[in-house]
């Protein structure tokens, strides 16, 4: 790109940055005195797929619209134009000398440093929302907040982001998802895909908390209704504080709705701070509520009773899983580790796991230890899940018109290309659901305890998809990181793991490695045989297992995957292939009712061996609930 000309006038000199959905680039107008510097962003969409570049089109237009729209602000980057050529698009912006807010963060800031920079920016927003008051930033960053070298004012920065209010439904529930914001500093609204103009008071407040504290948005704790813990970090005025607290609300409707009524209470705040500084009062630091240190708690390292530290279960209950059955150290090898204030690449940790390969007979024909890498998100007493790296790859998804039993809706088989992503090594467990369920509500209600078989290593089961996806929202909530079910395509790229074959373990399969129905249904159905291809049939388990029960993982080191409980996608039912996503996205239908169908994948304990192969599609309406339905979870990667 560099040399390049843009619009016949806008000459690339240097690259910036490249992420996301674009590219940053800065340029020269060649048509003005001096060669003025300028920005230059790039539309660079991860896929080819029509309906995702569709998408992300009109997001990068949106932007220039309502750049072009909310007019001329001295804190806001000018509009210069937005060429398009050759089917790709252009930003061209003013260029803002100066530095990004994050490099003044190291270390931590007064609280009249603080009253500053929160006036500055609300007076931005307040701006904004009184040209539109349906325009939301959604990415409000100290990253995307510059410190101009030429007056010290602050900048706000990166308005790819930008959605207007009304039409923000629409791109959920008719395009392909694209998610926009950053852990952290998105409210629990905006993860569910519907952000409020409180969303951007939100990231600024917890901005404002991280200048004063130190933490990063990640560390703050909050209390049993989720509200953020925060004040025993820092030397705050009450009267600050609790205007931060109410920036910062779990639930949107008890934050600040615009920003002007948020910068009328921070004026309040600061005459009241005038009156006490005139009385020469001190401003000390509040003290410590009982339960907190002034410090985050260490890593804990304790082992239940019994267990030697390479026998302790990340899924934190005292008791061994079937593991020994082909000798070595199972998933159960991993020793525990608390993480504090690290990215997902840093935390990545070796986990060892057995594989195995049959023949068509269903005997064993292989063996082998195999690593991958994982980390393990920390739930709070001794509940952890495990996510796998699953790395970027293209398969072909679907099953050959050779395959036995196949069904007509395996086809057309078709390349996809896979971005890597985290998988749940195993279905969520009983005491992992209790644990999420347990915390604050996002959009629906969860029952504590919904499965019929018990256990707290067994799959919790007799959850719909609305459940799981309830359940991913206040994950997210909780960990600041981004939680979903796994599309279509992922589940099956991860569950073939590199392999063709109808199972991952060959040809065939055998109820001494998963948990299927392995004998006839009834004594007089012949047209179901308990047993696929030349394998045998089997046992009849008539319940779930164990997660990992079988000690017996793919080569991606992922454990049932056949069988043992259905599993959610994200993507809504269709009968073929034809059409579908090619870059692993969700396949999602824009005029969808609530309880249409969703698919399903991977079969069950109560389903027969052809329903257990990798390219098996169920499908179920997505409020409904059964004994054999189940999820795991997908992490996007950082």
């Amino acid at each position: 790109m560099i040399g390049r000309m843009i619009a016949g006038r806008y000459k690339i000199t240097k690259a910036l940055s490249s992420g996301g959905m674009g590219e940053t680039f800065i340029a020269e107008d060649t048509q003005l005195p001096h060669h003025p510097q300028c920005v230059v962003k790039r539309l660079l969409p991860v896929s080819r797929d029509p309906r995702y570049l569709s998408t992300v089109q009109r997001l990068f237009r949106s932007e220039a619209e309502t750049l072009a729209r909310v007019g001329r602000h001295d804190q806001i980057p000018q509009l210069l134009a937005y060429p398009e050529e050759n089917q790709e698009f252009y930003l061209v912006q003013e260029y803002i000398e100066g530095h990004p807010l994050s490099l003044e963060l190291n270390q931590r800031w007064s609280e009249s440093q603080v009253l500053s920079f929160l006036q500055d920016t609300l007076r931005v927003l307040e701006f904004l929302q009184s040209q539109d008051p349906q325009v939301i930033h959604r990415d409000i960053k100290p990253d995307n907040i510059i410190r101009r070298d030429l007056d010290g004012k602050l900048v706000l920065i990166d308005f790819g982001a930008v959605k207007d209010w009304h039409v923000q439904q629409l791109t959920i529930m008719g395009e392909p998802s694209v998610m926009v914001g950053t852990v952290g500093y998105m409210p629990t609204e905006q993860y569910s895909g519907q952000p409020r103009p409180s969303s951007d008071l939100y990231a600024v407040g917890m901005i404002a908390i991280q200048a004063l504290t130190g933490l990063f948005p990640k560390d703050i704790g909050v209390d049993t209704d989720g509200e953020k813990v925060w004040r025993h970090r820092a030397s705050v005025s009450d009267g600050l504080a609790d205007f931060l607290d109410k920036m910062v609300r779990h639930y949107f409707r008890h934050r600040y709705q615009t920003a002007t009524e948020a910068r009328q209470a921070l004026q309040s705040v600061m005459n009241s701070a005038e009156t006490i500084a005139g009385q020469r009062t001190v401003i000390r630091a509040r003290p410590q509520p009982v339960g907190y240190s002034s410090d985050p708690p260490p890593p804990q390292h304790t082992l239940p009773v019994g267990l030697e530290p390479h026998q302790k279960s990340t899924l934190g209950r005292r008791r061994f899983l079937n593991w020994a059955a082909f000798g070595g150290v199972g998933f159960l090898g991993v020793v525990w580790v608390s993480f504090w204030g690290k990215q997902i690449s840093d935390r990545l940790q070796q986990i060892e796991f057995k594989t195995v390969k049959v023949d068509a007979r269903g005997n064993i024909s292989d063996r082998k230890t195999a690593r991958t890498k994982f980390f393990a998100e920390d739930l709070g007493n001794e509940v952890a899940i495990n996510l796998v790296e699953i790395p970027k790859g293209e398969f072909n998804m679907g099953s050959p018109a050779a395959e036995a039993e196949r069904s007509n809706n395996e086809g057309p088989q078709h390349v996809v290309f896979i971005e890597p992503f985290y998988l749940s090594q195993h279905l969520i467990t009983q005491v992992q659901w209790r644990t999420v369920a347990s915390l604050p509500q996002v959009n629906q209600a969860l029952t504590a305890d919904p499965s019929k078989f018990k256990g707290d290593l067994r799959p919790v089961d007799n959850v719909s998809w609305y459940d799981a996806v309830e359940f991913c929202a206040r994950l997210s909530n909780y960990t600041q990181k981004t939680y979903r079910l796994p599309t279509e395509a992922e589940w099956e790229y991860a569950c073939r793991a590199g392999t063709q074959t109808p199972f991952h373990f060959g040809a065939t399969i055998t109820t001494d490695l998963a948990n299927y129905r392995g004998t006839d249904l009834t004594a007089q159905d012949t047209t179901e045989s308990g047993a696929y291809g030349q394998g045998p049939k089997g046992s009849f388990r008539e319940q779930t297992t164990d997660v990992g029960y079988f000690a017996v993982a793919n080569d991606f080191g992922l454990f049932d995957m056949h069988g043992n409980a259905w599993e959610w996608c994200e993507d809504h039912w269709h009968s073929t292939y034809q059409g579908a996503p090619k870059d692993g996205s969700a396949w999602i239908n824009s005029d969808a009712a609530a309880e249409d169908e969703r698919v399903l994948r991977g079969g069950s304990w109560n389903t027969t061996p052809r329903a257990c192969r990798a390219a098996i599609r169920g499908k179920y309406g997505a409020n409904k609930h059964d004994n054999d339905l189940g999820f795991r979870v997908v992490c996007i990667v950082d």
